[in-house]
Order: structure tokens, then C-alpha cells, then sequence
């Protein structure tokens, strides 16, 4: 995605923005730490990732349509929900309208929900009775804290050029042995649908590369199908299932598709 939307900074000041990996809210460079910041370099965040921001505000836009949109919970919970300890602690990153996290905490599991729209947190709060927060992935800071992370058609918005250090962040938070399960819209080059929201469009190999360079995991599968959508048009889905290396355990390094 390109990052030249400023006429002033030079190719210095563009780098340490690119390699910042701050949150994208609006934020200047002077919090990025430049000593040698002045006003007429200020940059915002937000127009350095314009896509981003145009689908987070379709999310706010649309809040309520979104959320009324939302069936049943996603089939593939379920069989995730079995992998993972028995009522432990789930990260769900982009839980939407809370029908999944609904269906998290029946389980029995400790639901930290988050999304990155405070319109669909405030609406998927009131739906399973938790406080949602509003963060954005690479907000993300917890240290061996989860026993599963749950990003149902979450991640699939995030820049190609952002996913490994925000895997990153994922694979720090999960304990040892945690498991994460995550989908996304498959293709072949990053862009946006008629609903003018950003996708990474990432095929089945290369989603499984990305994840091997955010490890190191004890496993990593890839599943593959064709299912729908909220623009209602076939999509094909890729979802990827890891889990992080035990310390303190023996190595399966199982790496395949399923």
C-alpha cells in the first residue's frame, strides 16, 4: 500500500513511519520517538493507511445492519472450541455483532472480546452481557495470556505488509501450547470489494508462509472452502489453525493441510 500521501517528509522520515508498527489511529510522528521531528513533516497515521480507516468506517457506518446480518455462530467454532483447554482464556479478535462470543462463553470459556469498530463493541456488548474492547490488532500487548485466540474473517483485513508482526503480537499472547484460528478471503492481490472494505487476499501457500515466519509453532494447518458472505457473493475461505511451541514440551512441527 502506498505510503507517499505527504509532499514534505523525505525518504528518512517515510521509513520510520512504514516500520513504526504503531496503532493506526491518528496519532504525529513526534510519539514515534523522531528527535528531529518539526510541524512541517506532520504526518497522521490515519492517511498513511487510508484503507484501513474507509473500512473500519464501513463497520461504524453499518454497525447495526452488520450486526443484525450475523445467523448462527460459525461452524468451525466448535471443533476449535475442543482443541483449546477445557473453560480457559479466548482473545476474540473481531468478534463483530458477539454471535460467536455468545457461543464462546456457553462453552464455558473466559471471553476477552475485542473489535476494532466501537459501534459493533458497544452493539456486541449488549448482546453477551461483557464489556467489549475496541482495539486494533496491532494494540495487541498481552504476554502468555490466552489459551486460544479466535479471529473469524478479522485478520483478512489487515495489510499484507502488517500480518507477520501482528501474528507476532498473536503468538506472544497465547500461553504455551495455546492454539489460535484465524480466516481469510482467499485470492491473489490485495484490494477492496464493492463495499469499499480492504482485504489482503492472500492464498492458501502464502498465508501458510506468512504464519511460519511469525512463528515458532508446534503446528500449523490450512483449511480450505467455499462459503458466503456479507456481500452475499461466493467466497473462497482459507483458515489457518496454530499452535504455539511448548517451552517446555516435545516439538510435533506438523505443518500441512487439511
Amino acid at each position: 500500500m502506498a505510503l507517499m500521501l505527504w509532499a514534505r517528509a523525505d525518504e528518512r522520515l517515510a521509513r520510520k513511519v512504514a516500520d513504526s508498527r504503531l496503532p493506526l489511529r491518528a496519532r504525529q510522528l513526534r510519539s514515534s520517538g523522531l528527535h528531529d521531528y518539526d510541524a512541517s513533516q506532520t504526518v497522521w497515521l490515519t492517511e498513511a493507511f487510508p484503507v484501513t480507516d474507509n473500512t473500519l468506517g464501513f463497520y461504524n457506518a453499518n454497525a447495526e445492519q452488520y450486526a443484525a446480518d450475523e445467523g448462527i455462530p460459525n461452524p468451525r467454532l466448535s471443533s476449535f472450541l475442543d482443541r483449546c483447554t477445557p473453560n480457559g482464556k479466548i482473545l476474540e479478535l473481531g468478534t463483530g455483532g458477539g454471535v460467536d462470543g455468545a457461543a464462546i462463553i456457553e462453552r464455558g470459556f473466559d471471553l476477552d472480546a475485542t473489535d476494532g469498530s466501537p459501534e459493533l463493541a458497544a452493539i456486541a456488548s449488549r448482546r453477551i452481557g461483557l464489556t467489549v474492547r475496541t482495539m486494533l490488532f496491532n494494540e495487541l500487548d498481552a504476554v502468555d495470556l490466552y489459551d486460544g485466540v479466535y479471529a473469524c474473517a478479522s485478520l483478512t483485513h489487515a495489510p499484507r505488509s502488517e500480518l507477520v508482526p501482528i501474528i507476532g503480537r498473536i503468538h506472544r499472547a497465547l500461553n504455551d501450547a495455546g492454539l489460535v484460528w484465524a480466516s481469510f478471503k482467499a485470492g491473489a492481490e490485495e484490494g477492496t470489494d464493492a463495499l469499499g472494505r480492504y482485504y489482503s487476499y492472500l492464498s492458501k501457500e502464502e498465508l501458510m508462509v506468512t504464519w511460519e515466519n511469525a512463528g515458532p509453532w508446534r503446528s500449523l494447518e490450512a483449511e480450505i472452502w467455499v462459503g458466503g458472505a456479507y456481500d452475499r457473493k461466493p467466497t473462497t475461505w482459507v483458515a489457518i489453525t496454530a499452535a504455539k511451541l511448548d517451552r517446555f514440551g516435545p516439538s510435533s512441527d506438523s505443518y500441512g493441510t487439511i
